[in-house]
């Protein structure tokens, strides 16, 4: 999932004025669903949203080397900041759940 704000005086404030192209929006999506498919993925949600974000993207990627590589092509541009959360599958967290690990507490 990725959450983004485009920022300063960007395109959304832009849009909250009045000033911003119509249709827009839609190629902003369009461009995004791009980037995600070049790296082998589907876009599942975009939204746009009130508060602090600006819009909400789930996509399913290969793996997290193309989740990483899509945030930083995305931020690279100064166009939009982006935010990566990884979602996980309850059959994902059974799994790291039963994995054995070594830690221990530092001063247990």
């Amino acid at each position: 999932m990725r959450r983004a704000q485009v920022p300063g005086d960007g395109q959304l404030q832009r849009c909250r004025s009045g000033r911003a192209p119509q249709g827009r929006w839609n190629g902003r999506r369009a461009a995004t669903e791009q980037l995600i498919s070049s790296l082998g993925g589907k876009v599942e949600a975009y939204y746009f949203t009130f508060g602090k974000d600006d819009f909400v993207l789930i996509a399913d990627l290969p793996g997290n080397v193309q989740a990483a590589a899509g945030a930083l092509a995305a931020s690279a541009t100064g166009a939009v900041n982006v935010h990566t959360t990884v979602l996980l599958t309850p059959e994902e967290i059974d799994a790291a759940a039963k994995q054995s690990t070594a830690y221990r507490a530092p001063g247990a």
